[in-house]
């Protein structure tokens, strides 16, 4: 990659999820904590950071580590929220519910739950984007009007100046001809 910075982020990355396919959850660990501390460190996005985070907490949930896990969702949360990351955002919501139910804490689960069913129907919600969608098409669908009335109201003044102009170049053909004669 042409930035310096993205290449040696993407490249903790890739190792930390060759480490996870080969199975040495350790390793991976600690490269996904490498990535964001680099993408920390270096100011980038903070997606960057936030997809990091989600991993950790997944690595640490394979790992049995469910008080790690959920303080890892808890900071994705955070900084999801912080940065308008919805998609992450959604997934931490759902692994936070999940975390809480095998820790049988009800109250916290539900809660969890409760965000993550309200935020996914908000953005997944075929009816919602249906009306958004029809909401556009209406938009565009006045905007074009509008256009066809300025150009129909354009094309009735250039049709006016040019029979005036006609009108005159007779004139004027009549005007000479008759001094001619």
């Amino acid at each position: 990659m042409e930035d310096p910075n993205l290449t040696r982020f993407y490249n903790y990355l890739n190792q930390g999820l060759l480490a996870r396919v080969r199975k040495d959850l350790h390793a991976a660990i600690f490269m996904h904590t490498q990535a964001l501390d680099y993408a920390r460190n270096h100011e980038m996005d903070g997606h960057f950071a936030v997809s990091q985070m989600g991993q950790l907490g997944t690595l640490e949930e394979e790992l049995g580590n469910e008080k790690q896990a959920i303080d890892w969702y808890l900071q994705c949360e955070k900084l999801s929220k912080e940065g308008g990351y919805m998609s992450p955002l959604v997934t931490a919501y759902e692994k936070l519910s999940n975390l809480y139910r095998k820790q049988h804490n009800d109250s916290a689960s539900m809660r969890y739950q409760r965000l993550f069913v309200s935020l996914s129907d908000s953005l997944f919600n075929e009816r919602e984007f249906n009306s958004k969608r029809g909401r556009i098409v209406d938009y565009e669908t006045q905007h074009n009007i509008l256009e066809i009335s300025s150009l129909n109201s354009r094309n009735r003044t250039l049709l006016a100046v040019i029979v005036l102009f006609s009108l005159m170049l007779v004139s004027l053909i009549v005007l000479i001809s008759y001094i001619f004669r």
